[in-house]
């Protein structure tokens, strides 16, 4: 069980080094504030709850990585447009209250102020997807430390050279997938091919093994555009799928090909032979229409947890009826 961290003590100045501004640590942990009242307009899907309230929605964090450290105790990942340091904040599932709030570090001490796209969890390291890179750092220090800063351990660039937008864990291997959207967030041009059921695919979600190089991936999955997160059952696949302000999210679920023979053979960055399975037509199951801006997703026993970024001050001014909260679905409703 992850102890109550000491929350109140402050660290850093603005520092300047050769004329730029580095991130800095912040004297504050991300609050919870009374969420706003979810509305008629905001359509969720049928019995769905609310969760607990998203820590730093009124400080500037907007909310992005989503993972279980244990049955009670969940993860979630923060970014910020001031250049302070990206944020982890553990909350406790029974009380619904933010415990501890981590600023991130690179692998060298220096604070990373990265996107923080993904968090994953295995038995004994967290990985954090952030910009071009995966990394990877000790759970100890959720349990054995009273130090707020995060280090990291070790940094990877993976297969995903241009964006890691997740991360998660399944199969035995770490995932790191994609955004790809457009030339806004574009991908290497290898990546790009036609699934089974003649739809264009941009975006790789790839396998490796957690304890080898992270340079060649075991399994490739050539996943849709505009996927925030992934996660499986063992029997199915499920990706949360967002962009922009207005448009509607939605969670799609695939039959997990992965048992099957290889649909293609592709070629890595490493110039290495790599088999690939496609999410497409012939193995989609369903489609769930969810409100804007649904980030990370992450399964707590019979419930599917989805995280949404729509309530940060960044864009909660934008919308009518932002979500504050992590919403709960039933896993047995989700899939078939």
């Amino acid at each position: 069980m992850i102890q109550r961290m000491v929350s109140s003590l402050i660290f850093g100045l603005l520092v300047v080094l050769t004329g730029c501004q580095s991130p800095t640590f912040s004297s504050d942990t991300l609050q919870q504030t009374s969420p706003r009242k979810l509305k008629r307009n905001v359509n969720l899907p049928n019995n769905a709850r609310t969760g607990f309230t998203i820590a730093g929605l009124k400080q500037g964090a907007v909310p992005q990585g989503l993972s279980l450290l244990s049955t009670n105790v969940i993860l979630t990942s923060h970014y910020f447009d001031d250049g302070q340091a990206s944020k982890i904040v553990s909350t406790d599932w029974v009380t619904g209250t933010a415990m501890a709030t981590l600023q991130l570090m690179e692998p060298d001490g220096s604070l990373h102020a990265g996107h923080v796209g993904g968090l994953a969890a295995t038995s004994t390291n967290l990985w954090i997807a952030s910009d071009a890179y995966l990394y990877c750092g000790s759970l100890d220090v959720f349990t054995n430390s009273t130090s707020v800063p995060y280090p990291t351990r070790r940094r990877y660039q993976t297969e995903a050279k241009y964006e890691v937008a997740f991360c998660s864990v399944f199969g035995d291997l770490i995932w790191v997938g994609e955004f790809a959207w457009k030339d806004k967030f574009p991908t290497p041009a290898s990546h790009h091919v036609t699934a089974r059921d003649g739809s264009d695919r941009k975006g790789w979600a790839c396998g490796y093994q957690p304890d080898g190089n992270f340079e060649q991936p075991e399994k490739i999955l050539s996943i849709p555009d505009q996927t925030q997160g992934m996660i499986s059952t063992g029997e199915y696949i499920i990706l949360s799928r967002s962009y922009g302000r207005i448009n509607r999210s939605t969670l799609d679920i695939f039959h997990n090909p992965l048992n099957e023979d290889p649909h293609i053979t592709v070629q890595t960055s490493a110039g290495d032979q790599a088999p690939l399975w496609f999410l497409d037509g012939l193995n989609h199951i369903r489609s769930i229409d969810l409100p804007p801006m649904a980030e990370n997703i992450a399964i707590r026993g019979d419930e599917l947890l989805v995280l949404f970024e729509a309530g940060a001050t960044k864009f909660r001014w934008f919308r009518k009826a932002p979500i504050d909260q992590l919403i709960r679905l039933n896993l047995n409703e989700v899939t078939p």
